[in-house]
């Protein structure tokens, strides 16, 4: 999104050759605001350390943190990030995190990307925001309704990155999933607790 390789290739594509339109910017020149320091967001922070890019981050657990980064509260992420990144569980307190109060509160042209899931943001909210040019972009992996309908307003913008909840989706990712399944089940069977589990919600061993 940033270097907006993808409209370039559209473009390409259509026969259009132009390079101004299409100069983007450097990650290390910008701030990305990570929401939820967890598994996920913690690999993303360690791999933009890689381009010198000043990370904040928020998170309800006070013990996660990253050398470097900031943590800050939501309302001040959204403000300064040039780019937020979604990457917390869906639950009662996150429905709807980014809604017209949030999109509103992020800096203008900032990019927001959703690879957690599709309802963490208000879509409605979002089309409005992407219409009146106050986003510069959003790169999506997880939508509200899934399949993304037809008809989905999301489909006609050019600075709108699309993809079928396969953020994760690999090869190597789906071995390991196999793995970790394998070896919590034995766990279990073992009378010890599973690994990964979300929300620290353990079932009561018989």
């Amino acid at each position: 999104m940033i270097r907006k390789g993808a409209l370039g290739d559209r473009w390409m594509r259509d026969g259009v050759w132009v390079r101004d339109p299409l100069l983007g910017h450097e990650l290390g020149a910008l701030t990305v605001g990570i929401v939820g320091l967890g598994n996920v967001g913690g690999t993303l922070a360690r791999r933009l350390d890689g381009f010198g890019t000043r990370l904040l981050y928020t998170d309800p657990d006070p013990t996660r943190e990253h050398p470097g980064a900031t943590r800050v509260e939501l309302p001040e992420l959204l403000r300064t990030a040039d780019v937020v990144c979604l990457h917390v569980p869906l639950d009662v307190s996150t429905r709807g995190l980014i809604g017209r109060e949030a999109l509103a509160a992020m800096k203008p042209g900032a990019i927001l990307v959703n690879a957690a899931r599709g309802p963490l943001v208000d879509e409605r909210a979002l089309v409005e925001a992407l219409s009146s040019g106050k986003l510069g972009g959003a790169a999506l992996d997880v939508y509200e309704v899934e399949p993304l309908p037809a008809g989905s307003s999301l489909r006609g913008f050019d600075n709108v990155f699309l993809s079928p909840h396969l953020g994760g989706g690999t090869i190597e990712a789906e071995a390991r999933v196999l793995e970790v399944v394998s070896a919590n089940l034995l766990r279990v069977l073992d009378g010890q607790p599973p690994v990964n589990v979300v929300n620290d919600v353990l079932v009561a061993q018989k």
